[in-house]
């Protein structure tokens, strides 16, 4: 049910339903180039040995795909937990990544060794132009989390900017510590 919705809520509570996850649809109006936006954060995790690159740059590999499957698989299941994904193995993983392909110029994947570690996914949207979507960082990364997903959503908004879109949109569910670092930014 939609929260504003005042008797669908007194429904599902009357009901024993209780709320696992909110999502909120939010849009972030770009305006002029804000190349300083977050530039601090990018800078510590370049610091810390962390590169960022377009997802374009790990299709360019022949098992780029494949690379990040293992971290979208634990990303993805970190922010469902009501809502499990299907067990799936890293081809089932790969194969959503190409039937649900990120934009490769507006998604942005950060690199410690030449290994996926952190993302940050935008999704074309017929409405808004992109709509970020997939985000999150491996377990052992996650000290580093907050510079992490604003350095890669600087390069997110930067690309959005350089299509001359008017702005960029957001699905940010409760159950998403990603999205809600991205949110409160």
């Amino acid at each position: 049910t939609w929260e504003h919705s005042e008797s669908g809520m007194r429904f599902a509570r009357r009901h024993g339903f209780t709320e696992v996850r909110r999502t909120w649809e939010p849009e972030l109006p770009l305006g002029d180039p804000q190349e300083d936006l977050h530039a601090d954060c990018e800078s510590r995790c370049a610091a810390l040995g962390y590169a960022i690159v377009p997802l374009a740059d790990l299709q360019a590999a022949s098992d780029g795909l494949r690379q990040l499957a293992p971290l979208l698989a634990e990303v993805y299941t970190a922010t469902h937990g009501p809502n499990p994904p299907r067990t799936m193995d890293a081809d089932g993983w790969t194969d959503l990544l190409r039937r649900d392909p990120p934009d490769p110029e507006a998604s942005f994947i950060a690199l410690r060794h030449g290994r996926p570690v952190a993302m940050s996914a935008a999704h074309p949207d017929p409405d808004a132009g992109l709509i970020l979507s997939w985000r999150g960082v491996a377990a052992g990364h996650r000290a580093h989390e907050r510079d992490l997903i604003l350095a890669l959503t600087r390069r997110q908004v930067l690309a959005a900017h350089r299509r001359g879109l008017p702005a960029l949109k957001g699905e940010f569910d409760s159950t998403d510590p990603w999205a809600m670092i991205q949110m409160e930014a």
